[in-house]
């Protein structure tokens, strides 16, 4: 099943989810500033790069550069389906906050009304995690904040 994949970031230096041991999406963020697409390293599928300035501005990352994202004015939407999670999966992402914005922002969202996951950071920088299990929606709220 295909679903819109959005990705939305504060700052995000790299999105990796790992399903029994096996790299299954990757983006590194690593192209020149301005550059107004990314592509998943494995699929070699383009994402463009939404940004309501026309700008998508790279930084100095944790390795090589990072696509800063803000919270609203830059994202990637695209049409593509992440292979079947049947068992355990991790979901690696790194950013950095300069400030929360006044809702739940979300830094990786996959979700359709029965299936899928969300992380997010809520306004008072806690981070929340949705995901579903046989139709089931569970939400997890950190109780620190960062």
């Amino acid at each position: 099943m295909k679903r819109l994949c959005t990705f939305f970031f504060f700052l995000s230096l790299m999105f990796v989810q790992y399903v029994r041991g096996q790299n299954i999406v990757n983006f590194s963020f690593d192209e020149s500033s301005g550059v107004p697409a990314t592509t998943e390293s494995l699929s070699g599928v383009s994402f463009p790069i939404k940004n309501n300035f026309n700008k998508p501005e790279r930084i100095e990352g944790v390795k090589g550069l990072a696509l800063l994202f803000d919270g609203w004015s830059t994202w990637l939407a695209q049409d593509f389906t992440i292979p079947a999670v049947d068992r355990s999966m991790t979901i690696e992402c790194w950013f950095a906050t300069e400030s929360f914005t006044a809702a739940n922002s979300a830094i990786i969202s996959q979700e359709d009304p029965a299936s899928g996951i969300t992380l997010e950071i809520e306004p008072y920088g806690k981070v929340v995690f949705i995901f579903w299990i046989d139709q089931t929606r569970y939400v997890m709220v950190t109780e620190k904040m960062l």
